[in-house]
């Protein structure tokens, strides 16, 4: 059987829609997923640190009388109150995190580097301007940055799955969009016959019109058996999957 992955199945029926006319070219009403992270003052901050600077294991510290101390790993991102997804490309263990020490200072984790920062009293600061006030209920802290919201949970009670969820069980078809604009399949693709299968085990199989293939998942990323790789991300029991231009939604239906 010839090989293929989830997504190139349905996009040749991207092009098969659009010599059709049946594809809808009207994207400026249709929601463009996002993949990567938002950037704030605090990752422009990031960017211009020295990435030679003093590293974040050289400062243990733990939670002291409802003060931050340790690690806090991020596990959300709003803006305003529209949830922003972190980009399953990003390990958010080692790439986006605080880290607080009991005498003041810190660092900033982001993708863009890390940089150094110093907090009191309910805010953060850095040499590169960043001011951001934060709050800390138990193990979760919350940073507020202009009209943005990062919710970071200290390492201690983090998990990746619980965080996001791990998709166990049957996703069928509900949508796709190519660069953003709405892909009308009709009723050509449906859930019955294009779905994604996860198993407990971080196997699966992936059913479209052309057949079956197994693949391997595991923290937001799915290697199928041709080692053609995709990433994902879940919220409740939708799943989103992205592949350059391409982004195709299932529901869980089992």
């Amino acid at each position: 059987m010839k090989k293929y992955t989830f997504i190139a199945v349905l996009s040749a029926a991207v092009m098969a829609a659009a010599l059709a006319g049946c594809s809808n070219s009207d994207s400026s009403s249709k929601e463009k997923p996002v993949t990567t992270t938002t950037t704030t003052a605090a990752t422009e901050a990031a960017s211009a640190a020295d990435e030679s600077s003093q590293k974040p294991g050289e400062y243990p510290a733990e939670p002291v009388d409802g003060k931050p101390g340790g690690k806090y790993i991020i596990t959300g991102v709003k803006s305003g109150s529209k949830d922003v997804p972190i980009s399953p490309e990003i390990d958010p263990e080692t790439q986006m995190y605080l880290h607080f020490n009991s005498d003041g200072s810190g660092v900033f984790v982001s993708p863009n580097g890390t940089v150094q920062m110093t907090w009191k009293d309910g805010r953060i600061y850095t040499d590169a301007g960043v001011n951001d006030t934060f709050t800390l209920e138990g193990d979760v802290l919350t940073v507020k940055d202009g009209d943005m919201t990062l919710f970071y949970q200290h390492e201690s009670s983090y998990s990746y799955d619980k965080v996001n969820g791990t998709p166990e069980g049957r996703y069928g078809f509900v949508r796709a969009y190519n660069d953003g604009a709405d892909i009308n399949y009709g009723d050509t693709v449906t859930a019955e016959n294009t779905y994604l299968e996860f198993k407990a085990d971080g196997t699966g199989t992936a059913s479209t019109l052309n057949g079956t293939q197994g693949f391997k998942w595991s923290k937001g990323k799915i290697t199928y058996d041709d080692t053609s790789e995709v990433t994902y991300t879940l919220k409740d029991d939708e799943l989103t999957i992205y592949e350059l231009t391409s982004t195709i939604v299932l529901k869980k239906v089992q």
